[in-house]
């Protein structure tokens, strides 16, 4: 008597060992199947359905009684962060942000080293003429 697993819904099958190598349909799920040409080769193991399989003959995989590749478990994902259109600044610095006095301030910094670079811009022109 030959055991083996279907593939697909892995019910417990048996089969005389005269079916070995026929092509059946599982009676509970209608997948397509080879029987096996024994248990030992269809189900990695010598022993009973279910049973352990012993040390010296690891379980192959690839065959309908083969049990499934362990998988490992998904990472927890990240906790999601609410959409915001403004960098979350503390509200001090918001406040800054939006006054007067930084946009004059971001302004001035930015006309100065226009100045600079025009400055060294007109001196490298009269060193090297």
């Amino acid at each position: 008597m030959i055991r083996y697993l279907c593939p697909k819904c892995k019910k417990a099958l048996t089969a005389k060992d005269a079916e070995a190598g026929a092509q059946i349909a599982c009676p509970q799920c209608s997948q397509r199947l080879h029987v096996p040409k024994s248990t030992k080769t269809m189900l990695g193991m010598a022993g009973p359905l279910g049973g352990p399989a012993p040390a010296s003959d690891p379980p192959s995989e690839g065959y309908a009684g083969s049990p499934p590749p362990a998988s490992r478990p998904e990472p927890p994902s990240a906790p999601e962060k609410p959409e915001r259109n403004e960098i979350d600044y503390p509200p001090e610095r918001q406040d800054f942000l939006k006054s007067p006095a930084a946009f004059f301030l971001i302004f001035g910094a930015v006309v100065f080293v226009l100045a600079v670079g025009f400055c060294l811009l007109v001196a490298f022109c009269m060193f090297h003429r």
